[in-house]
This record gives structure tokens, sequence and C-alpha cells, in this order.
């Protein structure tokens, strides 16, 4: 997902070949969150905000008519961590349940132009990531629908940008191709084209393999979505890998630490597009977080419900 070339965070311009190769690297544990220093930002004649929560601050002419607005305390779990907005309830957790799993869901199309995309009449969300990052193994556990997304452990099987129906109608998935290691250049220039001109977009879903952590086309995407004021959400899969032997011997960071750097990643790349919590998520051997992501997708497209 990136321009012909991109610019690297030592300033040299990657071509799409250094691009596909950068997923082979094989970074030592201890450096797989630790982020390059980001590019230093344009000069601008409006203030630059400088940490996520800036942008709740209050005006002073509210603080002097006694209003201030205070955002949540921070809070993390073993499936998420927030610092923007509260965890749902229990009902909300059953209501997405329900949401996703009450009605049928439906192929709509496949599309790998931007062009050939039918017009749509409900809002959609896009899950992008790294090829083989487990979009596709998501997307089934969402939709309760074990093969409605194509799996596959072959870097670059999903080929379109692929899109699902559910909640009777109400909400579409886009399922979009990896980028990195086995993707071509032209599905990010689509991808990119989608996120900034279709009008049904909310929110992109970013999954991130807390097991190899983030690489330099992970921190293009947040650099691109910050330009491009892309709202986005970041999510952790296959996080039941963490907790296993071979997790340990290559003394992979704990999730709450995880949590942190993902953090500070975003704040560092992305911007203030970047919604205010991260999610841990897995589907094998059990579905860990599935409706808290539920919940997630339909907060950002307003679609919550009402309470009785």
């Amino acid at each position: 997902m990136r321009p012909a070339s991109m610019q690297g965070a030592d300033g040299d311009v990657l071509t799409e070949q250094d691009l596909s190769v950068l997923d082979t690297i094989d970074i030592p544990a201890e450096e797989k969150y630790a982020a390059p220093p980001p590019t230093p930002p344009a000069p601008s004649k409006s203030p630059v905000l400088t940490g996520i929560n800036q942008k709740f601050k209050s005006s002073k002419a509210d603080r002097e008519e006694g209003f201030e607005f205070k955002p949540p305390e921070p809070t993390m779990t073993s499936t998420a961590y927030r610092w923007d907005t509260s965890p749902p309830s229990i009902e909300q957790l059953r209501y997405s349940e329900r949401f996703f799993e009450r009605y049928p869901v439906r192929f709509l199309w496949a599309a790998d132009e931007f062009e050939k995309m039918p017009d749509g009449a409900v809002p959609e969300v896009a899950f992008l990531g790294r090829s083989n990052v487990g979009k596709s193994s998501i997307l089934n556990a969402l939709m309760n629908h074990k093969g409605m997304a194509r799996t596959s452990s072959k870097p670059g099987r999903t080929r379109k940008m692929n899109a699902f129906s559910v909640g009777g109608a109400r909400l579409t998935l886009l399922d979009m191709p990896g980028y990195g290691h086995g993707s071509r250049e032209s599905w990010g220039r689509e991808i990119m084209e989608y996120l900034r001109s279709r009008k049904q977009f909310r929110r992109a879903f970013l999954l991130i393999d807390p097991i190899h952590g983030f690489k330099e086309v992970d921190y293009m995407i947040l650099e691109a979505f910050q330009e491009m004021g892309v709202p986005y959400q970041l999510v952790l899969s296959k996080t039941d890998k963490l907790d296993t032997p071979k997790a340990r011997k290559a003394k992979i960071p704990q999730l709450s630490e995880i949590f942190m750097a993902v953090q500070q990643n975003m704040a560092d790349y992305g911007g203030h597009a970047g919604y205010g919590e991260i999610l841990a998520t897995a589907t094998q051997p059990t579905k860990i977080g599935v409706n808290d992501l539920r919940w997630a997708v339909l907060r950002a497209v307003g679609l919550e419900g009402k309470r009785k």
C-alpha cells in the first residue's frame, strides 16, 4: 500500500523492490517495537499538537465557564488498551455479537481498481495489514463464517478488494490486499484511492502481528494515514502466539509493553487520526477480543444501537 516509491526513515527513496524485501529482514526481538526517529514535520503556520490526547483539551473559554473536558482514565485488559474511550459494557458486547451473527453474511463484490467499485448506500470499514498478518481470519471470526474471507499461509493470497455485507445489509466490511512481501504495487495505489475518495468509508482497522512487530512499511502506512487524515484504529492479531515457548524463548515483550509501544508509534507516525483504543485479538484456538472489535466497528459507523 504505497506509491511507486516512498521515502524511508533515513531519507532515501525506497523503490517497490526495496519495499517488497523489507518483510523478509529478521529483526532482533528487542528492536521490533523500537520505532526509528520520525520524520520532522514540515513547517506550518498552524500550531503543532504533540500528544494524542491534545485534541481533547478544553479551550480557555470552556475553562473560564467552568467546563473542562477530562478524558477517560486509561484502562488495560487482556483484550484492549484504551485511553480516549471507555470500555463497552457486557450489554454492549452482547449487542455487537447479535448484530454480526443474527443475519446471514453476503459476499457483495470484488474489485482490483477503485473505479470498478460499485456504489454503496451503507457505511464501510476497511481491514488492512501486511501480507499474512491474519486479516481474513479476523474477518471470518467477526462474521462468524469460517470460509467467507479466503485464508492462506501464502503471502499475497488476497488479490482484490473484497466486500462483505453484515448486520442485515446495514454495514459493509472490506478485506484489503496485504502490503509488503508478496504484494503488488498497484494494490497500494488503489487502496489509498479508496481511503481518500470513498464517501461510505468510516475507519481503517490496521492489523499488526505482535510477534513480528512494526516494520518499515507499517510506519509508511501510518504516515500516509496522518498525511491524508484517514481515521484508523490499530488491532493486534494472533496474540495467542505471545504465550508460547517459542515466543518466550525469543524474548517477545509482554502484551502490556506491546500496547505502550504501539501507542507511541501512533503518536509518532499516525498523528491524530488514530482512535484511542488498541485491541488485542486471536482466532485460534478460541476467539479472543472479537466482540470488542465488533463493538469498535459499530462505534466507527454509528451503529451502536440505543439503550432501552
